[in-house]
């Protein structure tokens, strides 16, 4: 399994700023809130993904606060990000992939597919999320 140093790896979407209204970390999906970007609700639409902010000299580890401005991607179907992976899954390359409530991905149940995995991991009996290179679908 690789690692990168950013989120964005290979996208053609748009960047936008936005105020998040509780932590997010760097490869989370948020929704747009009537405040700002927060994680996705049961059934609501995603599209956007959390960015490291490499401006304030900060990396894919760091956090945004509740408040802070975070930078986002509005991803595009074809686009290839680095995404969280929540902990318990078992991924082959090829399957695919939803968001759940935490903004970070699991194996598609409820045919929601947002995106398709380039890699396998697995995750069983792991202590924690991991990230997962992903297409968005």
């Amino acid at each position: 399994m690789a690692t990168y140093n950013r989120i964005d790896i290979t996208t053609d979407g748009q960047l936008e700023e936005h105020a998040v209204d509780l932590i997010v970390t760097p490869g989370e999906f948020v929704a747009r809130t009537a405040t700002g970007v927060g994680l996705p609700g049961a059934g609501e639409q995603v599209g956007l993904v959390v960015l490291e902010d490499f401006f304030q000299g900060k990396t894919i580890d760091d956090d945004y606060a509740s408040g802070d401005n975070a930078r986002c991607l509005s991803v595009k179907k074809g686009d290839i990000i680095w995404a969280w992976l929540t902990d318990e899954q078992n991924i082959t390359a090829g399957d695919e992939l939803e968001v759940a409530a935490t903004g970070r991905l699991v194996v598609a149940n409820t045919g929601d597919v947002v995106a398709v995995a380039q890699e396998s991991l697995n995750l069983t009996g792991a202590a924690g999320d991991a990230r997962l290179l992903v297409r968005i679908a």
